[in-house]
């Protein structure tokens, strides 16, 4: 089986970039369904972190990987793990205590941060990942063109396009 890791990373962090413009806009324009939509959308993109940090996991036993390599991979891991434990926790915040408290300007103030901060640990994450593909060749198989029949040909308008 291959590794679903790289199809399924990019839906957590689409979510979770959504649920946290939703966040800010929901507060700031005090509009409830944004409220709403970011709560509901936080905890689709956890549940969507812990399937790709299941993948990630997986894909790290299974994917062919240079010694080189391990140092960034286990970086990599740690990192998704944090993240995933940090969004864990915002959707404990937001599911559970947020409901019960009174005053909820302080707790609204630390989900923000808490946010910005899992969003920056998410990109670092997703940067380092990238590193391993596209600097290490981690999970990359590679193509022999020695045995390529033609080059292939660019269209003559095309050329001209470039050209000008």
């Amino acid at each position: 089986m291959p590794n679903i890791h790289p199809i399924v990373i990019h839906f957590p962090i689409a979510f979770l970039i959504a649920a946290f413009i939703c966040e800010l806009i929901g507060h700031f324009l005090n509009q409830n369904y944004f409220k709403k939509t970011a709560k509901w959308t936080l905890l689709i993109g956890t549940i969507g972190l812990g399937v790709a940090a299941f993948t990630g996991w997986w894909g790290h036993k299974t994917v062919s990987h240079s010694e080189s390599s391990y140092a960034l991979i286990e970086q990599h891991q740690k990192l998704g793990f944090i993240t995933l434990g940090l969004f864990t926790f915002l959707v404990l915040l937001q599911f559970v205590a947020l409901p019960k408290v009174e005053k909820k300007r302080k707790i609204i103030l630390f989900i923000m941060f808490i946010n910005i901060v899992g969003l920056g640990l998410m990109t670092w994450g997703a940067h380092l990942g990238g590193r391993l593909v596209y600097e290490m060749g981690v999970g990359v198989q590679s193509v022999d063109h020695s045995n390529s029949i033609e080059t292939p040909q660019i269209d003559d308008e095309f050329e001209k396009l470039l050209s000008e």
